[in-house]
């Protein structure tokens, strides 16, 4: 059995090209729909009153209808341009993460290096009473042992 290797610069970059088109179709088509059903929730808001025999007699929808449809068109829309919105960010993730990284790498270097001479004047300080406290530990086991025989 072949064993199959995850860190494959080509499959990353194939995969990531793919998730980049998805995710930018989903998101254009669902920011589409979603002005599609604002316009379609304020025409049913105009016409809110009106009904299909009086005043539409030659439209399939009244205003309700309108109402309705744009209502339910939001709601998948908004869904289908978060889906594609987060396609688009796990896509862009290693991007993302150098970016954050090249803002964090100078302020952690520079902690670091004030930290070292306070961390190792700390630690000097700090032999002695770990030396004591291994040194109780120790005698504890062997008295422990003695005990046992």
């Amino acid at each position: 059995m072949e064993e199959k290797k995850y860190l494959n610069e080509e499959d990353y970059q194939r995969y990531t090209t793919k998730l980049k088109k998805i995710g930018k179709i989903l998101l254009i088509v669902g920011l589409v729909l979603f002005i599609l059903s604002i316009g379609l929730i304020v025409a049913g808001s105009i016409t809110f009153g009106s009904t299909v025999v009086t005043e539409n007699a030659g439209s399939a929808l009244g205003g309700m209808g309108l109402f309705a449809v744009g209502g339910f068109l939001s709601v998948f829309s908004f869904g289908m341009a978060g889906i594609g919105g987060m396609i688009l960010f796990i896509a862009h993730r290693r991007e993302i993460t150098a970016y954050t990284t090249q803002q964090v790498m100078p302020v952690a270097k520079e902690t670091i290096d004030e930290m070292t001479p306070t961390m190792s004047k700390a630690a000097e300080k700090m032999a002695p009473a770990a030396g004591t406290v291994a040194k109780e530990i120790t005698k504890g086991i062997k008295e422990g042992l003695k005990d046992e025989e």
